[in-house]
Parts: structure tokens; C-alpha cells; sequence
């Protein structure tokens, strides 16, 4: 679920103030950090799904920082960028975990 909403982020709060995305930033933080830590610690013990989703959530903070409206395409770009490479973390930490 995490990655879905993580690729749809900048598609979401294209017209609100701002507040919604944050949200669903730390959910995606969350939900996604408790995940990965459960596929490092009891199945893999690989440290590279942690490695890319961390570069989207720092991608996504780092979007956050461009949402004026002169930075638009700034901001949509690291949000889709941020979306992308946790979306690989946490799918790579799902098959690492299954296999």
C-alpha cells in the first residue's frame, strides 16, 4: 500500500495547503520504515531497500521545501522521484523477504 500512495503524492495535494501530503509523507515513513526494519531483521539482513527508501523520503522532504508556485516543476519532480525510489525499496525488500 505504501508504495501506491508514495507515487501518488504529487497528484493528491495538487490544490490544498500543504498539510495533507506532510501526512501522507509520515505515514509512508512509517508504515514503510516498520516494514523494512521487519524484512532486515527477520529475513534478509540487507541494507539496500533501507538505502532507497530513505533517498525518497529524503527526496520527498526535499520536494516539500519546492512548493511555491514558481518551483512547481521543482517540486514535481522530486516528488515523483522520492515516490519512485521508496516504491523500489519497499518492493525489493519485499522480495528479499519472500525469496
Amino acid at each position: 500500500m505504501t508504495p501506491i500512495l508514495a507515487l501518488f503524492l504529487p497528484f493528491i495535494d495538487t490544490h490544498s495547503d500543504g498539510y495533507f501530503e506532510i501526512a501522507l509523507i509520515f505515514a509512508v515513513f512509517f508504515l514503510g520504515g516498520f516494514s523494512l526494519l521487519h524484512g532486515y531483521r527477520n529475513h534478509h539482513h540487507n541494507s539496500l531497500p533501507s538505502i532507497l527508501f530513505i533517498v525518497g523520503i529524503v527526496l520527498f522532504v526535499i520536494g516539500l521545501s519546492h512548493h511555491d508556485d514558481s518551483l512547481i516543476a521543482y517540486h514535481t519532480i522530486l516528488m515523483v522521484a522520492g515516490g519512485i525510489f521508496s516504491a523500489i525499496g519497499q518492493l525489493y525488500n519485499l522480495k528479499l523477504s519472500h525469496l
